[in-house]
């Protein structure tokens, strides 16, 4: 019994090595040809053996002619996964299975959900393959028992299987995208409760599944149908309006996109857009057969645009006069000269190029936001840059605005003056020194009097009476415009330095960058 349990897990575990290399190659990459070389070659040393060998599922066990396997071991639970998610009761492969036919059994059980749908489900994919040695779902198991042995083999008697209930979105979606919903429920109470409480959730649970674009359709367009077949007729029978939670999963919807790193999302959202707005409309035609007005007037206050052409479509059809719509939407009633007929399929089309539009402005704005924010960081490094290069500057350096009030001073003026720049900063020099003679300087030399002079001059700091003898040379500052705006000077201590070079006439710092 052991070495037969031992045979099979290791058919199983081929089986599924089979599988990841199909998934991820060709056929004909060499690691698939070896893979499938190999679980071929270990199928048929058990078919000489025995007539058939069947993979059944039985809750959750996996049974190898009848000889339930321990979940336990590698490989067999993501083989339960692939029958849970195509639906697969049983499979059973018989003598004579060719290399041709289990390659293309296992390339049609690798397809993606997406071409899986396209050819409308496994099952159907299957008989369409015409495998006269592979054969799909022809034995069902009852029960297994304590001891692990199979109760009954049960391919007649069995009674018919239950269906699977559905009681979750992300499982609701999975199965709209891999095939037929024959054999399972849904619970759609639970699964319409879900909606309203979390759209969020259900939001991100269809941008998991894929990030490509083609994918995202598809994903769209099978969450559209089950919104449409499935949860559509039960709240329109409770006269409950399912377009709300619909528009919140919308919402919902474009968030996880543009976390994604998703930009277009008006094609995507758009289905489910309108497949809200005919919700809707649907509940608003419901109450108007039944007469209910005050039904139609609390609809009516949160009906979208969008729906409420399909509403007057559909009163029209109905024979209402047109006083029905405008009473209910007075805001949209115009004078007959200037009332436009335009089909719903040119408004949508408006619609998708408004989406485009809005969205290419608002990526046109971040492009740009994030070019002005680099330039700006990029001139406070500069400023950053120049301030740190004055700081460490030698000599001491002034710099006073046109009223001669201190704009920046360096460590070394600091040191040399006595006065700290906090102290000193906005304070014009006549209230920092005694002496009022470099003030006057200054102001000398933003007239143009002495723009170019070395001087000397003496000073007598506050704080501590000091009495020194500066040597100063400075320039005006000037905008690109040639207007005035400060005045830099350079102060050396006469008694510790020789007089400095002057510095180059003309030589003007441009305040206008």
């Amino acid at each position: 019994m052991r070495d037969q349990e031992a045979r099979y897990t290791e058919v199983i575990k081929l089986f599924g090595l089979v599988l990841n290399q199909y998934r991820l190659y060709s056929e004909r990459h060499p690691a698939a040809q070896l893979a499938v070389q190999n679980f071929q070659a270990r199928l048929e040393a058990i078919l000489a053996q025995e007539s058939t060998f069947t993979l059944g599922a039985a809750g959750r066990r996996l049974i190898v002619n009848d000889l339930p396997l321990d979940a336990k071991q590698n490989g067999i639970a993501g083989l339960q996964k692939d029958y849970e998610r195509l639906a697969i009761e049983s499979l059973t492969f018989e003598q004579g299975s060719s290399g041709d036919e289990i390659v293309a059994f296992f390339k049609l059980m690798a397809l993606p959900p997406k071409n899986l749908q396209e050819k409308g489900g496994f099952a159907r994919a299957f008989a369409a393959a015409n495998l006269p040695h592979v054969r799909l779902g022809t034995i069902r198991y009852l029960a297994v028992g304590e001891n692990d042995t199979v109760v009954e083999n049960a391919e007649e008697k069995a009674p018919a299987k239950q269906p699977r209930r559905i009681e979750k979105m992300d499982e609701a979606i999975e199965r709209c995208l891999t095939g037929s919903s024959d054999d399972v429920t849904f619970d759609l109470e639970r699964l319409g409760y879900e909606l309203e409480r979390n759209p969020k959730g259900v939001a991100q649970a269809m941008v998991r599944r894929s990030l490509q674009m083609d994918m995202l359709k598809i994903i769209v367009k099978a969450v559209e149908s089950f919104l449409e077949e499935r949860l559509a007729p039960l709240y329109l029978h409770q006269g409950r309006d399912l377009s709300q939670p619909i528009y919140a999963l919308v919402r919902e919807f474009k968030n996880a996109l543009k976390e994604a790193g998703i930009k277009r999302t008006g094609d995507l959202v758009f289905p489910l857009e309108r497949c809200a707005d005919t919700a809707k409309v649907e509940l608003m035609v419901k109450a108007y057969r039944e007469g209910d007005q005050q039904a139609l007037e609390n609809s009516a206050r949160l009906c979208r645009k969008g729906a409420r052409e399909q509403l007057r479509e559909k009163l029209a059809d109905l024979g209402a006069e047109g006083a029905v719509f405008d009473r209910l939407f007075p805001e949209t009633v115009k004078r007959k000269s200037h009332k436009v007929s335009v089909p719903l399929e040119e408004l949508e089309e408006l619609r998708r190029i408004r989406d485009r539009f809005e969205e290419e402005v608002a990526l046109r704005v971040a492009q740009r936001t994030e070019v002005l924010q680099q330039e700006r960081a990029k001139a406070v490094r500069e400023k950053e840059r120049m301030a740190a290069i004055l700081r460490h500057l030698g000599q001491a350096l002034v710099v006073v605005d046109i009223d001669g009030k201190v704009e920046f001073m360096n460590p070394a003026t600091e040191k040399l003056l006595g006065i700290r720049e906090a102290d000193g900063k906005g304070v014009a020099l006549r209230e920092l020194l005694k002496e009022e003679h470099l003030l006057v300087l200054a102001k000398d030399s933003l007239n143009g009097d002495s723009r170019d002079a070395v001087q000397e001059i003496e000073v007598t700091s506050k704080k501590d009476e000091t009495r020194q003898m500066l040597q100063r040379s400075g320039v005006v500052i000037e905008t690109r415009d040639g207007e005035i705006v400060g005045m830099l000077s350079l102060l050396n201590d006469s008694a510790k330095q020789q007089r400095p070079a002057e510095l180059k006439p003309g030589l003007m710092a441009d305040a206008g960058s």
